[in-house]
């Protein structure tokens, strides 16, 4: 099973449901997800871990550069 595998979640603020986080507890990962500003009382997030999004959003823009390349 994939959630065997999972350590973190590394997601943007749109994530940050109440509901998204207890199934990542439940799967016991951690939830890598900055509060949004309206939260009443903001989650904690390792700034660190989520700094490596930015990491992974980067390579997805170049695979789709590729991609468009490539069907060319």
């Amino acid at each position: 099973m994939i959630a065997d595998r999972i350590e973190a979640l590394l997601a943007d603020k749109g994530y940050d449901a109440d509901a998204i986080r207890e199934e990542l507890e439940k799967a016991e990962i951690e939830a890598v997800i900055p509060a949004k500003r309206n939260r009443k009382n903001p989650a904690p997030h390792d700034a660190e871990k989520y700094k490596w999004r930015n990491l992974i959003e980067r390579l997805f823009s170049t695979l789709k550069n590729w991609r468009r390349v490539a069907s060319r």
